[in-house]
């Protein structure tokens, strides 16, 4: 984890926009200097990674994922499989009327969702039960039973902040646990909590490419992870909504990870709701946000408020979302949390063809109300390489604008998008690799951005190893009259 930075306050820059750091390799941030990387297979589900790994009891849990629930709370979202269907009346009644009305989709299943934690290893000293779990089916596929409990919202009292917690979950009988696992809670909000590293990745898919992200990604250690988007590229395959929660919960179950959604997330299907396997399968924190949607919402975390906006449902200036975001961002305390992150799917500012100006509309309807409360940082994905402006404001280099990086090189099975345009003159960095980044908040005003390619050696650690590392500087200037206001 890098030091804290100088703490006084500068105009609002980047620092070294230019000085990117290559690695025993020449600039490839020309795509005619690339050769395309064949396209990835997706992993085959019988792959150690994708398949169930939850031990020699069948009814142990599995696909644990972690994720932020609101002030001191954290979801737990696991699964685990269904037990004697045959003789399940609970199961049967209900598959059996949703077949006769038509319609599949998100029913009750029969289960009991409890988590024991404690701060010591094998002692658990809390013990929380959720709600009945749910199930879905979609087509031929049934899927296990979902399993949510929020831990720090009850009577339990919010989770002390930057502790160790160590915690398992139940399985799908009475005194059938899962394997102890832990993570550190969030540290307390505010500038004293810096520095704090958010790892940042896009359209991972599960593919090797995938799997060599997830392993660079260990090795940068971040301290929660986002993820912008289109994440198992299961398009209507729910098997592969199983096996890539596998792959990834070996991190997903010891870093809190938030996610917002992309295309492939949409899977339409006779009868069942649009984003069911996604809705259904995380915990999407926007009621605590006071969002009306889970396909937008927004977090706090150490010294940064974090905004997921949904490229894919209503964006115009004035929707409903539109509306949310400008009062949410009204809401801000930057003495509290004076970086401000968003994050979208489909990109505002992208040089490549792939996908070439499918979030115009959005920027059309959004832009402003990011100017005007001095955003700092935006991420998407979609964009199968990566990319990174300098500061813009509507198409034009402008120091008060956010930067905007396009990070959609997780790896997925579609390969790299390699075709760009000529470059504009606010296209900083660009680059048809896989890899992903890390955004680290050193204090209130300084930050460093480093990005990785899957290529370079994953040892090599440091700003100075990145394929691309600028340094970020926040003052008055980044802070819009909203913002300024406040840090006054």
């Amino acid at each position: 984890m890098p030091g804290r930075g100088p703490p006084r306050s500068l105009p609002l820059l980047v620092v070294a926009l230019l000085a990117c750091h290559m690695v025993g390799a020449t600039d490839l941030s020309d795509a005619t200097l690339f050769a395309r990387k064949p396209v990835s297979e997706q992993l085959p589900l019988h792959h150690p990674r994708l398949t169930q790994t939850c031990g020699p009891d069948p009814a142990s849990p599995e696909q644990v994922h972690l994720s932020l629930a609101g002030p001191g709370a954290i979801a737990f979202n696991w699964v685990t499989a269904r037990q004697g269907r045959a003789s399940s009346m609970f199961w049967s009644l209900g598959r059996r009327v949703a077949r006769a009305a038509r319609t599949l989709g998100k029913y009750h299943c029969k289960g009991v969702s409890s988590v024991q934690y404690g701060f010591a290893s094998g002692d658990y000293t809390g013990r929380v039960d959720g709600r009945a779990p749910a199930c879905y089916s979609v087509d031929d596929y049934d899927s296990g039973v979902l399993h949510e409990v929020i831990v720090g919202r009850g009577a339990e009292g919010p989770l002390p902040a930057n502790t160790t917690v160590y915690y398992r979950v139940s399985g799908a009988r009475e005194g059938v646990w899962g394997e102890e696992s832990s993570f550190v809670t969030p540290p307390p909000l505010g500038v004293d909590s810096l520095p704090y590293r958010l790892g940042v990745v896009g359209d991972l898919g599960q593919t090797e490419d995938s799997l060599s992200t997830l392993e660079h990604l260990v090795a940068t250690d971040p301290q929660s992870v986002v993820l912008v988007g289109d994440l198992s590229y299961a398009d209507g395959d729910h098997r592969r909504w199983d096996a890539w929660a596998r792959m990834v919960s070996p991190l997903t179950s010891r870093w809190l990870w938030m996610f917002t959604e992309g295309n492939h997330e949409r899977e339409r299907a006779r009868g069942v709701p649009d984003w069911l396997a996604y809705t259904t399968r995380f915990h999407l924190p926007h009621a605590s946000a006071g969002s009306a949607s889970p396909l937008y919402y927004s977090y706090d975390v150490a010294g940064a408020h974090v905004v997921m906006l949904g490229s894919y449902t209503d964006h115009d200036a004035h929707s409903e979302q539109a509306a949310w975001l400008a009062a949410d961002l009204a809401a801000v305390d930057r003495a509290r949390t004076p970086w401000v992150v968003v994050t979208m799917h489909a990109p505002f500012y992208s040089s490549n063809l792939a996908h070439l100006g499918e979030g115009e509309p959005m920027r059309a309807g959004m832009e402003r109300l990011l100017n005007q409360h001095g955003v700092d940082v935006v991420f998407a994905g979609h964009v199968h390489a990566y990319e990174r402006s300098l500061r813009v404001v509507d198409g034009q280099l402008d120091d008060c604008g956010p930067v905007y990086i396009n990070i959609g090189d997780g790896g997925n099975r579609e390969g790299p998008d390699t075709r760009w345009l000529d470059r504009p003159r606010w296209s900083a960095w660009r680059e048809p690799s896989f890899g992903h980044g890390a955004l680290d908040l050193l204090n209130a005003t300084h930050a460093v951005w480093t990005w990785r390619r899957n290529a370079d050696a994953i040892r090599a650690q440091g700003p100075q190893h990145a394929a691309d590392s600028v340094t970020l500087v926040r003052t008055d200037c980044s802070l819009g009259d909203a913002g300024l206001a406040a840090a006054r």
